[in-house]
């Protein structure tokens, strides 16, 4: 699974994407407990019949 951390790399990805009538997110906070949560990672599902990430691609 590819971890996308450069600006130009989440703008591909959100424009991919953005073709699919639905997606599936889950997402994960950091210190949740704290004053200060903040959104640590975003998983995106795009086809529902690929459960195991075999046609993820980077």
């Amino acid at each position: 699974m590819p971890y996308l951390t450069e600006s130009d790399a989440i703008r591909n990805a959100i424009d991919h994407f953005s073709h699919f009538p639905i997606l599936w997110l889950d997402t994960e906070v950091a210190d949740y407990d704290s004053k200060t949560p903040r959104l640590s990672l975003i998983q995106i599902l795009a086809d529902s019949t690929d459960l195991p990430g075999e046609r993820v691609t980077n």
